[in-house]
C-alpha cells in the first residue's frame, strides 16, 4: 500500500533540489540577467539553477543576437548554462564580479560571448559551437572545457 506513495516521494524529490529556465525572447533591448522577468517561468536564476539559452527570433524568421547584463553583487552562480543550437547571446559582465557556471555547453551552431569580468567555470565545459571571451578573467580551477570537433574557443585580451 505505501509502494506508490515512495514512488511519488521519490520522483517530488528528483525535481526538487533545482529549477530550468529559460530567456524570454520577448524582452526588448538589452536583459538584465538577474530580473525575474526576463525569465520563463519568471524566477531569478541562482545557484540550483539550469539556464537554457533559445535562440530568439526576428518576425522574419532570422536569429538575433540578444545582449544580457550580468551585473550583479560581487559573485553571482548558477547550476548549469546551455546554449541551444543557432541561438546567439553576448553576456556583459561587470568589472570585478565573478560568475560562476557549475557545467557549461555550448550546442553545435550556438554563439556564446563573453565580454569583461571574470568567468568561473565550476565543473565542466562542453564547446561544440563557438565561445568568445574578451577581456574575461577565465578561472576554470580544476575544470575541464573540452572544445568539440566543429566547437571553437576564442580569447581576446583587449
Amino acid at each position: 500500500h505505501s509502494a506508490p506513495l515512495l514512488l511519488a516521494l521519490l520522483v517530488c524529490c528528483g525535481k526538487c533540489g533545482g529549477s530550468e529556465i529559460r530567456w524570454n525572447c520577448a524582452v526588448a533591448g538589452v536583459g538584465n540577467f538577474f530580473r525575474a522577468e526576463n525569465w520563463l517561468p519568471e524566477m531569478m536564476p541562482g545557484p540550483d539553477t539550469d539556464v537554457f539559452l533559445d535562440p530568439c527570433r526576428f518576425t522574419d524568421g532570422s536569429i538575433r543576437t540578444r545582449t544580457v547584463d550580468i551585473n550583479a553583487a560581487a559573485i553571482s552562480t548558477i547550476k548549469s548554462l546551455r546554449i541551444i543550437a543557432y541561438a546567439e547571446f553576448m553576456f556583459t559582465v561587470g568589472t570585478n564580479q565573478e560568475f560562476t557556471i557549475g557545467t557549461l555547453q555550448v550546442d553545435q551552431n550556438a554563439q556564446l560571448y563573453f565580454d569583461t569580468g571574470w568567468l568561473k567555470l565550476a565543473t565542466s565545459g562542453q564547446v561544440a559551437g563557438h565561445l568568445k571571451l574578451t577581456s574575461v578573467d577565465f578561472r576554470g580551477g580544476t575544470a575541464a572545457l573540452e572544445v568539440l570537433s566543429g566547437g571553437r574557443l576564442e580569447l581576446v585580451h583587449v
